[in-house]
């Protein structure tokens, strides 16, 4: 049984109080239907998120962007908020003729494996600017023609949060390779085909689209 719910609205959340303290509401506090989406464990309280069923905005409900700056606002409620919301990352499929880009990360998720150059977005930063940012700083190679692709949204047991996975296309605009210290451990170019086998998660996604005629 789960210790607390994340009811959401249209941005807006069901919450209750503790004293002082607005958090979130227990199962038995729950009285209106909730579709469930996922379940989460956040600091020690495992966490229900839902979206809720209703025919009408619920005006009454605080949004979500004033609880999160609200000084009454548990910690619980601001973790819950975070997990919550989107987190952009992309990952860009560079053709050299029938040879795609693959890196291979020295840390984070991808630590060790062979993926697509690729991160997470800057705050306010367009999605192909991002994706043109990312392949420079990993690999030194700047990119032409980038087009988005693919779009999958995914989870890492390790993060809370929900990724939005975005998949661009992408040819080199210059040749020499130079990898980011610290980060990209190698770099190689390999046939598409090979590098489905090489690679996971977004990488994965947006090679086999590539292979199967969904990008040109």
């Amino acid at each position: 049984m789960s210790d607390r719910w994340y009811v959401e609205h249209d941005g807006r959340v069901l919450v209750t109080h503790d004293g002082d303290t607005i958090t979130l509401p227990a199962e038995d506090e729950v009285t209106v239907p909730v579709q469930r989406y996922n379940e989460r464990t956040l600091r020690g309280t495992a966490v229900v998120f839902g979206q809720a069923e209703l025919d009408e905005h619920p005006h009454e409900w605080p949004r979500k962007d004033d609880l999160v700056h609200d000084p009454d606002s548990s910690r619980l409620l601001r973790h819950a908020i975070s997990a919550s919301l989107f987190r952009p990352v992309c990952g860009v499929v560079v053709r050299n003729g029938d040879e795609i880009l693959l890196v291979k990360p020295k840390r984070g998720v991808a630590s060790g494996v062979w993926t697509l150059p690729g991160g997470f977005l800057h705050a306010f930063e367009q999605p192909a600017e991002g994706a043109r940012r990312e392949v420079r700083e990993e690999t030194g190679l700047e990119i032409t023609d980038v087009s988005l692709e693919a779009t999958v949204s995914y989870t890492h047991d390790t993060q809370p949060y929900p990724i939005l996975g975005l998949g661009f296309t992408a040819h080199p605009a210059s040749e020499d390779i130079q990898l980011q210290a610290g980060e990209i451990d190698d770099a190689k170019w390999e046939p598409a085909e090979a590098a489905v086998e090489h690679s996971y998660g977004l990488a994965r996604k947006v090679l086999r689209d590539l292979l199967e005629g969904s990008s040109p």
